[in-house]
Formats: C-alpha cells, structure tokens, sequence
C-alpha cells in the first residue's frame, strides 16, 4: 500500500512519516532529501557552494521556491517520475508540493491513501508558491499540534487501518483468483 503524507513545512511530516513506516514495518522517504540529490544539488551547488547533499538540504528553507522550481522542472516532462522513483525504495513518500504532480499521480492511482499533518497551532502555514495542495486533497488529517504522545496513539489507530485495508486487498485478491481459476 503507497501513502503519501503532504503539509506545510516544520508541520511534522518526517516525523509522521518515520513514525508510521516503524509502525507498518516499511521504509519512508522524504521527497526533500531524495530529490536534493537528484535535482537539486546539482544546480544549486555551484551557486551556493554546497560541499554535501546534506549542506544542501539543511539550507532548504532559504531557497524553497527554487526548490520547488527545480523539482517542478525534474518532473516536467513526467508528473510521476519522482514518485514512480522514490515508491522503487520506499512505500510511504513525504512531501509532495505541486499540484500537476499530485493530480498526475492521482490519475495513476499511485497513492492508496493521502494523510495531511496539521501543525498550525504551532507553526506558520508556508507560501502558496512552495505548496499547492491543501487539506481537502488528503483522505485523512493527522493532528499534530500536541506532543508526540498526543501523535501516537492517532498513527496507531491509522497503523491498524493500513493493516485491516491490506487484508481486506489480499482477501478481494484471493476472491478474485478462485474464481477466475475454479
């Protein structure tokens, strides 16, 4: 099952995303980190004299529309192609911003869910020009206005989901292939 976790920025989403993936037993990836190796560092480098993929994305906040700008132009030609590579490794993707992206993986059916973190009791909602998308574009809100033990029992309660949701797939599955092979 693919899950993707969207918010505005410092509102949590690594956070939830490692947390669930311990709970789910799989793997995350930040969509920042991974395509600051893939499309980022390479330009910025030279402009800002970046010696590491984690100098670069550590200063991400400083430049977060050229950020967007640049993975923006890495998935021009193909609004999958970040999520199509990083779902390879990993089946919860943090951080996805553009709405071309979004509705691109959407039509391919890409995510099975969507959560959205919520942390604006705590944090400033960032700039329409660094993120496009919005709670209304998620299945589920996560709360993360609290503290961690206010966060956990709620990843819990969506771990459960995940799980019951896997089954009830692998049962329709089974169904499906008794009866076309009976």
């Amino acid at each position: 099952m693919n899950i993707l976790i969207i918010g505005h920025k410092d509102h949590g989403k690594d956070e939830v995303g490692e947390r669930l993936s311990k709970l789910l037993e799989c793997e995350y990836r930040s969509s920042s980190l991974f395509m600051c190796e893939k499309a980022v560092l390479p330009t910025l480098a030279p402009k800002y004299g970046y010696a590491s993929v984690e100098e670069c994305y550590n200063d991400r906040d400083n430049h977060r529309e050229e950020w967007f700008d640049l993975i923006y132009e890495y998935n021009r030609l193909s609004p999958t192609r970040t999520a199509d590579e990083l779902l390879e490794v990993a089946p919860i993707y943090v951080g996805m911003r553009n709405r071309i992206e979004f509705t691109a993986n959407m039509d391919k059916g890409n995510f099975d869910l969507i959560f959205w973190v919520d942390g604006s009791k705590r944090k400033p909602l960032e700039s329409s020009k660094s993120l496009e998308l919005c709670e209304e574009d998620a299945d589920y809100c996560i709360d993360n206005n609290g503290t961690i033990e206010d966060l956990d029992p709620q990843l819990t309660f969506y771990a459960d989901l995940i799980r019951k949701m896997e089954r009830a797939r692998a049962e329709t599955l089974l169904e499906t292939f008794s009866t076309t092979t009976g």
